[in-house]
């Protein structure tokens, strides 16, 4: 169980002395200070979950020191220690935030009663702060659509990692689908019930990537108001997922080392270090052994990282993916039970693609013919989506029909357009009766 820190604040030296053992002998962690200054300097190199402290002391006395623990977010429950005729005091300071106070002299189980129950509303408060990081950053984990024996085999390795626990580095081109084996990796381990917070390292500024990741207190930087929890502290006990790790600068390496060989944080301005407990996986598109020969990427780092390595496969060394992937995503944008589906033609077009974009470029055109055409049944010859695509092909890429069926629909299409959909000319232009055309229209599903 996690012990309960605990900082006592009084000026009577003899009954701080006392109450720090006592609380000690109870098994909380405590820390002991005779004012409010040496109180708030305790607070920003060390934070506990409860104060207690007197409400009267000489110059700055409890009022103020509860004031600055609200204010400031230290994230701590304040328990305030006062006389029998102070009373009211001690009411006004509920009032203003405090957690609840105690009559000296102390009834010592009364005290730690109330510490105890104000530690768990810090510690459900932290559980919802993750639960909104969370909520704000993570997607639900999907599932992972593939019919490639290579996929076959990465999908196996994660599961793997997943249930060991370690360090998980995934490699892959732009759009392969990093982030969704990150996700898979998390949902698959025994953290699945803790959070997954995601930081796309690439899209942090070089100043602001260190308070993003590891928090500030309040005053260490021009516009650091308050204190604030990083990232890392917000995937406490979960998943931290590092997007583009390649791109963390060489000056926040070292920090980043920390965390991965001790689960060390330490906020920016804070002179004393914490201690989480985090699951590392991180993800970039950049070849870090490259990296690490340059010298713009820390080889300590990258072997900490990379204990176990996923490779994502491109989309084009995995053709056999690409009709399950298209037709996946038209089911998750047109909704359960719509009919909308492409064509066999177009999913031989699809395949017969390279995508440079991989699984992202392909959801990018689902989406714009879901979006432009009304169709249920999707011709990429029929649209300029199709045109993009076929003339990026290399030559004889061209995809032939592979049946009879598909040879027939094709050319009645093709002669339709032609001649602007007038059906008496092209059943002539085909030889066939009109009657017949109409047979082999409905017959072939061909949308007109």
């Amino acid at each position: 169980m996690k012990q309960t820190r605990v900082l006592i604040v009084d000026d009577e030296a003899n009954f701080l002395k006392v109450l720090h053992r006592e609380l000690q002998d109870l098994g909380f962690g405590v820390t002991a200070c005779g004012s409010v200054d040496a109180a708030l300097d305790s607070l920003r190199n060390q934070p506990c979950e409860v104060v207690v402290a007197d409400l009267h002391m000489p110059g700055n006395g409890g009022m103020s020191l509860l004031k600055a623990v609200r204010e400031d977010g230290f994230g701590a429950e304040v328990v305030m220690l006062t006389g029998g005729g102070t009373v009211q005091s001690a009411v006004e300071a509920m009032k203003l935030g405090a957690y609840d106070y105690v009559l000296k002299p102390v009834d010592l189980g009364k005290l730690a009663a109330l510490i105890g129950k104000a530690a768990e509303r810090v510690e459900l408060n932290r559980e919802n702060r993750k639960l909104q990081g969370l909520l704000r950053r993570s997607p639900e984990p999907s599932r992972i659509t593939t019919r490639s024996a290579i996929m076959e085999r990465a999908i196996a390795l994660a599961k793997r990692a997943a249930v060991s626990g370690s360090t998980v580095l995934i490699q892959g081109e732009t759009g392969t689908g990093k982030e969704l084996f990150a996700r898979f990796v998390h949902a698959e381990s025994p953290r699945s019930q803790q959070p997954m917070i995601t930081v796309n390292c690439a899209t942090l500024p070089d100043t602001l990537v260190e308070s993003e990741l590891f928090g500030h207190r309040k005053g260490a930087f021009t516009g650091a108001d308050t204190h604030r929890e990083g990232m890392v502290e917000l995937a406490d006990g979960g998943t931290l997922f590092l997007d583009e790790v390649g791109e963390v600068p060489l000056a926040l390496q070292s920090k980043l080392l920390r965390l991965a060989q001790f689960g060390e944080v330490r906020r920016v301005g804070d002179s004393v270090p914490r201690i989480v407990d985090v699951r590392l996986i991180a993800a970039t598109a950049r070849d870090l052994r490259s990296e690490v020969a340059r010298g713009t990427f820390r080889e300590d780092l990258y072997y900490r990282l990379n204990v176990v390595e996923l490779s994502i496969p491109p989309l084009r060394e995995r053709p056999e993916d690409i009709p399950v992937i298209a037709q996946s995503i038209l089911a998750r944008w047109a909704g359960a039970g719509n009919p909308r589906r492409f064509s066999p033609r177009s999913l031989q077009i699809l395949q017969r693609y390279s995508w440079p974009g991989n699984v992202r470029q392909l959801e990018n055109l689902v989406e714009r013919c879901l979006v432009l055409g009304d169709e249920d049944l999707i011709d990429l010859e029929r649209t300029a989506f199709g045109a993009e695509i076929t003339a990026a092909m290399p030559p004889g890429a061209e995809p032939v029909a592979a049946t009879l069926e598909e040879v027939e629909r094709h050319h009645i299409q093709t002669t339709l357009r032609r001649l602007g959909g007038n059906r008496e000319q092209t059943a002539e232009a085909l030889g066939i009766s009109l009657r017949s055309l109409y047979y082999r229209i409905k017959s072939l599903g061909i949308e007109t």
